[in-house]
């Protein structure tokens, strides 16, 4: 039996978003062990690939978000509105952070699985990634919309996936990307019985 070391997942999740972040190393998961001081099989007892280090990172980066999210929404009564908008801001601020960092993820994510001649995306882009994201986010929007219809899956399906394509065809024009997000939301959510205020 593999002898397990403590914290060793928070350790190995700190150094790849340390190397993900400062680009100056190459980003693999010899580089990874040896930054950890661990041995490059060790890994594997704890991420059996590089798919599950990613998911532990996209898991990690978006729950830090949501727990930012909800500090802001606690911090002070505002408007549907204005809540909306921090919401989209800090969404879309972490999505330009992951666009910044994009070049590194890829480095990892070249050997990420593959089956048969078809190369699986990785997992925020698989179902199960769209999944979590959504369960994730749920109680934000249900705070945010306590007494309507509105399909909260959908919601945050169409932001997370919305900013990044923004971002990429007009990454000088963040102010109107974020208020274009924002109104889509607003009147997406009037047609199913959110007011505007509180």
């Amino acid at each position: 039996m593999p002898k397990l070391i403590k914290n060793i997942e928070t350790r190995l999740i700190d150094e790849l978003e340390n190397m993900i972040f400062t680009g100056g190393s190459e980003l693999t998961l010899r580089a990874l062990a040896e930054r950890a001081g661990i041995a490059v099989g060790t890994i594997y007892n704890y991420f059996p690939d590089k798919d599950d280090l990613l998911k532990a990172l996209f898991q990690r980066e978006w729950s830090n978000l949501i727990t930012e999210i909800v500090k802001e929404l606690d911090s002070a009564e505002v408007s549907r509105n204005d809540q909306i908008r921090k919401i989209v801001g800090m969404i879309y601020e972490l999505s330009e952070q992951v666009g910044r960092t994009l070049p590194q993820r890829k480095t990892l994510l070249g050997g990420c699985k593959e089956k048969g001649a078809f190369r699986l995306p990785s997992y925020p882009h698989r179902p199960e990634g769209w999944l979590w994201l959504r369960e994730a986010f749920r109680p934000i929007w249900n705070r945010v919309f306590p007494d309507s219809n509105i399909d909260v899956d959908r919601l945050t399906i169409m932001v997370v996936s919305i900013v990044p394509r923004l971002i990429f065809l007009f990454p000088e024009q963040g102010e109107e990307n974020m208020q274009f997000i924002t109104q889509l939301i607003q009147r997406g959510t009037k047609e199913y019985g959110a007011t505007d205020g509180r």
